[in-house]
């Protein structure tokens, strides 16, 4: 009697493993999405590689959209860059920089530990002299993970053409040894104050 209770017992413990094990597989769910997918959006100058699905840009600004759904365990962007820095948002709000230093295509994360529809934009806070980005992929991994709609992007866009200074070189620095990619900030521009009180989408070279 003893034993029947003990393998009774055993085959419940197996049976009651399922569920989490199915669990454990839909959590751990991986999704690649191509850069070309139409509910990405890249607003600014890009060049599109029809025989790679890779898009291409150096100007300042350029932002890759995009918008997420279900529970978001990790969120990376595959992409090769060198020297070069961005701003990482979720639903608006400023989440982490970005700061690519090698070339070679990468996994780069930008978020993790999202449970409800997150807007997601990258913007490239660097100018085209530091170098030009390769965007190939989004990687999504988690329960249901997948992209949504896309952000609303603004009826208006601006384009400012000029130099270093029109890509707000040394704008975060507090001294001049602080010209560097680090004192570069497109956001803290002139052109980006401007868009941001005309409420619209730009780039700057």
């Amino acid at each position: 009697m003893k034993m029947k209770v003990i393998i009774f017992l055993s085959i419940l413990i197996i049976l009651m493993s399922f569920p989490n094990e199915k669990r454990q597989l839909q959590a751990s769910q991986v999704t690649t999405v191509k850069a070309t997918n139409a509910n990405i959006k890249i607003i600014g100058r890009k060049l599109i590689d029809s025989t790679t699905d890779t898009l291409t840009f150096d100007w300042s600004a350029v932002t890759v959209a995009f918008a997420v759904s279900g529970t978001c365990n990790k969120i990376s962007l595959r992409l090769n860059s060198k020297s070069t820095r961005f701003n990482v948002s979720l639903n608006g709000v400023l989440a982490n920089l970005l700061k690519i230093d090698s070339m070679g295509m990468q996994d780069q994360l930008i978020a993790t530990g999202l449970k409800t529809t997150t807007e997601i934009k990258l913007i490239k806070l660097t100018e085209a002299a530091w170098g030009y980005t390769i965007f190939e992929s989004v990687k999504l991994e988690g329960e249901n993970c997948v992209l949504t709609n896309p952000p609303k992007l603004s009826d208006r866009f601006i384009e400012f053409v000029g130099d270093s200074d029109t890509c707000a070189y040394g704008v975060d620095a507090r001294r001049f040894s602080e010209f560097s990619l680090d004192g570069q900030n497109i956001l803290n521009g002139h052109g980006g104050l401007i868009s941001k009180a005309l409420d619209a989408d730009f780039s700057a070279k």
